[in-house]
């Protein structure tokens, strides 16, 4: 009994109740997203998850698997991946009340509302405010950078 002194029982967690509440990375979450597993792949085929692990609260626009073609060069590989990262965190009311953001690559992309439908550098917004640890995923329509 003294190893259990000072610990009620009724205090304790159930694991299934843990996995549930748990929170992940980017990385970790965009894998357990099965409408984004084209990007996952480039991603992870690149070596470029570390852009998704980083600390710092970050932005992904994940686009979905039937919005974009995800036979890309190497070269333009972390490019895109970049391009989809915003460098901040950007949960959906807070891209209803900017007019542009910036992606990791640099660039300014304007957000645009229509009759009601939120649009970030042209790719509709599909799913928002995925949480993770280190930011929050957006599922979008194809890439930020393409119409």
């Amino acid at each position: 009994m003294a190893s259990q002194e000072g610990i009620s029982q009724d205090q304790t967690v159930d694991p299934g109740i843990d996995t549930k509440l748990a929170t992940h990375n980017i990385w970790e979450t965009l894998g357990r997203l099965n409408q984004c597993g084209n990007i996952r792949q480039l991603i992870g085929g690149k070596d470029l998850q570390y852009l998704l692990e980083r600390v710092e609260l970050q932005t992904f626009l994940a686009p979905a698997d039937d919005s974009w073609n995800s036979n890309v060069e190497d070269e333009v590989g972390q490019k895109l991946v970049e391009g989809q990262l915003l460098t901040r965190l950007f949960h959906s009311y807070d891209l209803e009340t900017t007019d542009q953001v910036q992606t990791l690559a640099g660039e300014r992309i304007p957000i645009k509302r229509d009759a009601g439908t939120l649009f970030v550098g042209g790719a509709r917004l599909l799913k928002t405010d995925i949480p993770c640890t280190n930011g929050v995923i957006h599922v979008v329509e194809g890439l930020t950078g393409r119409k």
